[in-house]
């Protein structure tokens, strides 16, 4: 039961910081440089372009009008 669970995390206080740094370690997998870092890959690899450097999340020396996804 939810209830019982959270009694245990109220008074393991161990339990809490394990179950917190795992946590952390998990949601690090979602960093958005990551992320971001793996959609380019996909792009590049979908594409075959290779990653140009960007601004304002436009890369540059590319014709965006050339690009359909």
């Amino acid at each position: 039961m939810l209830a019982d669970r959270l009694c245990v995390l109220l008074s393991d206080r161990a339990l809490r910081d394990e179950l917190g740094r795992e946590a952390r370690r998990h949601a690090l997998q979602y960093d958005w440089g990551l992320i971001a870092g793996r959609i380019a890959g996909l792009y590049e690899e979908l594409t075959g372009l290779s990653r140009i450097p960007a601004i304002s999340g436009v890369p540059l020396g590319l014709d965006t009008h050339q690009i359909s996804l």
